[in-house]
């Protein structure tokens, strides 16, 4: 894949073709749901041709990415948004685990933290939190631009597919790309594995490409260096592509703009 900060804007093969005159005119709209830490490096090499929307639940990451981005973001554009995204609009409750960076609107699987000695999901408390829809967030603002949701990341400690749920417009009129975080094994009681989204988003027009990433998971404390055996595949994130070519006659074909943008996200995503 790609890397670099703007590497690929600086290259002139790109910047001189039609793709790269459309998106110097009208940046990439790319929201990564999940952005503890920053924004994900995957856009890096677009960066001065990208406008972020990001989201992050906790308010106190979203003051610190706010302020370090402050005046020298090398986005185009970039807004950062403290709101937990689910797949319906109301009050919900935030189970806090003792790695802040897996606190989730779902309950861990006690069997599963248990069985593979996962001591970050050791629960530390709850909070009641205000959820929102990606839907009504997008089409219910006016201020926010009408390209966001062009590339989707999401990673949200195992409510992927429920926040799919609540972007069903965005990803209909919107959206040509997706990298989601997926679970091969319910980390969190009641969470969605890849399966489910991977149909859910196969019945939306979208095909997955690949998995970036795979991580895996023993009960067994294996001295790597000299034994060979193969771990429980957990999670990885998948590469999903709207696909220009379809043989459904009853999906509409993408606009130019559309193709574009699939066409540097796909150089994005290797």
């Amino acid at each position: 894949m790609l890397k670099g900060l703007n590497c690929l804007t600086s290259e002139l093969l790109f910047t001189r073709s039609e793709v790269g005159a459309e998106l110097r005119d009208k940046p990439l709209g790319f929201i990564d749901i999940g952005a503890r830490g920053g924004v994900h490096p995957l856009v890096e090499p677009l960066a001065e041709n990208v406008a972020v929307l990001a989201f992050e639940l906790d308010e106190v990451e979203c003051r610190r990415l706010e302020t370090e981005l402050q005046g020298k973001s090398p986005y185009a554009a970039i807004q950062v948004l403290p709101l937990a995204l689910a797949d319906r609009e109301g009050l919900g409750t935030l189970y806090r685990f003792s790695a802040p960076v897996v606190d989730s609107l779902l309950p861990e699987n006690s069997s599963i933290v248990q069985r593979y000695f996962l001591k970050n999901l050791e629960r530390i408390g709850t909070m009641s939190i205000q959820t929102a829809t990606l839907d009504r967030v997008l089409f219910g603002q006016k201020h926010l631009a009408d390209n966001y949701g062009e590339f989707i990341k999401l990673d949200a400690q195992g409510l992927e597919w429920e926040i799919l749920q609540g972007a069903e417009r965005t990803l209909s009129e919107r959206t040509v790309a997706i990298l989601v975080e997926v679970e091969f094994v319910s980390i969190y009681a009641g969470q969605k594995l890849f399966s489910e989204i991977e149909l859910f988003l196969r019945e939306r027009g979208f095909s997955f490409y690949g998995f970036q990433g795979m991580h895996y998971r023993s009960c067994k404390s294996l001295n790597k260096m000299i034994e060979a055996g193969r771990e429980r595949a957990f999670w990885a994130d998948a590469v999903f592509f709207r696909d220009p070519i379809s043989n459904d006659s009853n999906r509409k074909l993408i606009s130019k703009r559309s193709n574009y943008v699939l066409f540097a996200c796909a150089l994005l995503n290797g």
